[in-house]
């Protein structure tokens, strides 16, 4: 599974909203999901799609200490059965855990 595109933003009730154009062998078409924050968010969108996935851990920090320092993602999650985990790399946390978790679904699907 490969996604083309995808984009977060504020849900009118204060969550998040997932859009995304991951391709599932059927050609690519967008996906949105709504959650408490990315990663639900991103879970539901791909759920839409057709691409159940739940997430078994997660875990954030900076590479260093300064405020310039990038994020790094770690997400352990299940889908058709298989688990993986897999690490997302950003100057953006939250970019970095879509990452994190987008690859991690890569693995398995």
């Amino acid at each position: 599974m490969a996604v083309t595109d995808w984009r977060v933003s504020a849900a009118p009730d204060g969550g998040h909203r997932f859009v995304c154009g991951p391709d599932t062998g059927d050609g690519v078409r967008e996906a949105e999901g709504e959650g408490s924050g990315p990663l639900p968010a991103c879970v539901a969108a791909l759920s839409r799609a057709g691409i159940d996935v739940t997430i078994l851990d997660f875990r954030e920090h900076a590479t260093r200490g300064d405020g310039d320092s990038e994020a790094v993602a770690y997400v352990e999650c299940r889908s058709g059965g298989v688990t993986a985990w897999d690490v997302g790399l950003d100057a953006s946390g939250q970019a970095a855990s879509v990452r994190a978790l987008l690859a991690a679904v890569h693995r398995v699907r």
